[in-house]
């Protein structure tokens, strides 16, 4: 799964999105409510290793997954169908020379079952961008790529059965890792900075940890 947070539209690892679809096929503003506390499943500063700060959570009612065509290589958000609702959370790290950010979002199912199955349909379209290599994204509405990413797998720190981690690079400089995974009747994916300033293969893998810990596991 991939949210797009961290440089406008094309920062996100494979996974979700806050886009909402209008009737008219147009991208408009995502329906959601900013939460007054951290809700329960989300991370926490204080599950991240440094210095950070957070926006505040938000809750959605509507989500949308990044879908990749593996014969054109783009993608585009579609909404995804069954969910019951969604939180994400963003942290940016103080005291460094480059932003670095980590982001969660926690989509859930009415049943496992059906949280699987939207992880199936991601990591299939994850491994679709990592074929490409690259894809150019295509927002709703529009028929031609405004940006483009490179994609590469990378090594998820869970089991490949329940969990699989990419990386995003709209420029060389700029790459953010994600690990997308189902826990019961949620799909989460997690996302973080890496390069010198930001998190480490060591550093995601204990965030993720912390996710999991989050929401029960």
């Amino acid at each position: 799964m991939r949210t797009r947070a961290f440089v406008g539209c094309v920062a996100f690892g494979f996974g979700l999105v806050t886009i909402a679809a209008s009737s008219a096929g147009a991208a408009s503003t995502p329906t959601s409510t900013t939460a007054a506390a951290t809700p329960p499943g989300l991370l926490v500063v204080t599950d991240l290793p440094g210095t950070f700060v957070d926006a505040a959570p938000t809750t959605d009612t509507t989500f949308s997954a990044l879908v990749v065509d593996p014969k054109a290589c783009t993608e585009t958000p579609v909404p995804i169908a069954g969910l019951t609702g969604a939180q994400s959370v963003v942290f940016g790290r103080t005291g460094t020379a480059t932003p670095v950010a980590v982001s969660e979002s926690v989509v859930s199912f009415p049943s496992a079952r059906l949280a699987r199955a939207a992880f199936a349909q991601q990591s299939k379209s994850a491994k679709a961008g990592v074929a490409c290599g690259s894809v150019g994204f295509v927002p709703p509405g529009s028929t031609a790529p405004i940006s483009n990413v490179a994609i590469a797998a990378v090594k998820s720190p869970l089991s490949k059965s329940t969990s699989f981690a990419t990386s995003a690079s709209p420029t060389p400089a700029t790459v953010t890792n994600f690990v997308t995974f189902v826990q019961g009747p949620s799909l989460v994916t997690v996302g973080a900075t890496a390069g010198p300033d930001g998190l480490s293969a060591a550093d995601l893998k204990t965030v993720v940890g912390h996710a999991r810990q989050r929401l029960g596991s």
